[in-house]
């Protein structure tokens, strides 16, 4: 049995497999099992993940239709037989030592979760946890040493972590597959949260190719986007009353300034990009009376926490529901997208 499972969904990810499994194959550490969900792939995808498996058969191939991220890791979570599980994206890489340096750890200080830091390419930025690093701790201690876990993601990517197989098991964790849009956090805490010896490195292990092609930012429209918000924010209450995290963390309030900050700019955003939506008035609107615009305002309330006097007079405009200004203002951060 591998002590290691580890989890790559692949879309269409002919471009960048090749240097992902390459990563992950040559490490050091070698007791591993790589689950490959190819996620109903059109392009090379199916045919270099048997080429790899012919090289090498630690490769476990499941091929399906294309159901999204969510599901794709929670069938390579349905088969993990290693001890602990980790994830690796198709369209990044890992460095050498980061599987010999996680499992040593985690065995030596009997950890159930292991999490560390990552660099990004092009750029060769690196993004520390924010954390409390090098120290055993809690769930409650992890969420305490840091005062921007929302607005800094810093429990986004389940691929920064290494959990214990049998926590995430035995608990039924598992992805929210009507989450299309960070779903990992969601994920994350639930899964710190079963757990009672977590530890924490600033050490880059992982590395994250930054596409900006296919950014929530750059991209035109997401039919998905304000569903899986909407969802999202109510998991996410619903993880703040299950885990008490408004008694020993900033978690609730940096939520509500990372929803006026970045949710509500981008359900805006996403509105006017809808190239079938004739009435932007009124599903302005119907985004400005969801539970998360009216909570984070009344969380928020008048404070300035914007950069820009454009930018605050925009949230006030959008807090007062001033639907006819929204449009001019609108024009004046991101563009006229609509004619």
């Amino acid at each position: 049995m591998p002590l290691l499972s580890i989890i790559i969904p692949v879309y269409n990810g002919a471009s960048f497999l090749d240097d992902c499994l390459r990563s992950v194959l040559s490490q050091h550490f070698q007791d591993i099992e790589v689950i490959c969900i190819n996620d109903g792939s059109t392009d090379e995808t199916p045919n270099l993940l048997r080429h790899w498996q012919q090289k090498d058969g630690r490769i476990v191939i499941i091929d399906q239709e294309n159901q999204g991220l969510s599901t794709s890791r929670n069938k390579g979570l349905e088969i993990v037989k290693g001890e602990y599980v980790t994830f690796v994206d198709a369209d990044d890489m890992v460095c050498e030592d980061i599987y010999t340096t996680s499992i040593e750890t985690m065995e030596y200080h009997q950890l159930d979760a292991y999490l560390f830091g990552f660099k990004t390419i092009p750029d060769n930025k690196v993004h520390l946890t924010g954390f409390t690093t090098d120290k055993l701790l809690t769930p409650q201690e992890l969420f305490s040493s840091c005062s921007h876990i929302q607005s800094k993601n810093s429990l986004c990517f389940c691929w920064r972590f290494v959990f214990r197989a049998s926590i995430l098991e035995s608990n039924h964790l598992i992805f929210d597959e009507r989450i299309k849009i960070g779903e990992d956090m969601v994920f994350n805490i639930d899964a710190i949260f079963h757990c009672r010896r977590i530890m924490v490195s600033d050490a880059p292990k992982y590395i994250y190719r930054k596409n900006n092609a296919e950014s929530l930012m750059t991209t035109p429209f997401k039919k998905e986007l304000e569903a899986s918000f909407i969802h999202m924010y109510s998991t996410k209450k619903d993880q703040i009353v299950k885990y008490h995290l408004a008694e020993f963390s900033d978690y609730p309030s940096d939520l509500n300034k990372y929803i006026i900050m970045s949710y509500l700019p981008l359900m805006v955003k996403n509105l006017y990009a809808d190239p079938s939506n004739p009435d932007i008035p009124s599903s302005l609107r119907r985004i400005l009376s969801l539970d998360m615009a009216r909570d984070a305002f009344s969380g928020v309330g008048f404070r300035n926490i914007f950069p820009s006097r454009k930018e605050y007079a925009f949230y006030l405009i959008l807090r007062f529901k001033c639907i006819s200004l929204a449009k001019h203002y609108y024009d004046k951060l991101y563009g006229n997208l609509r004619h």
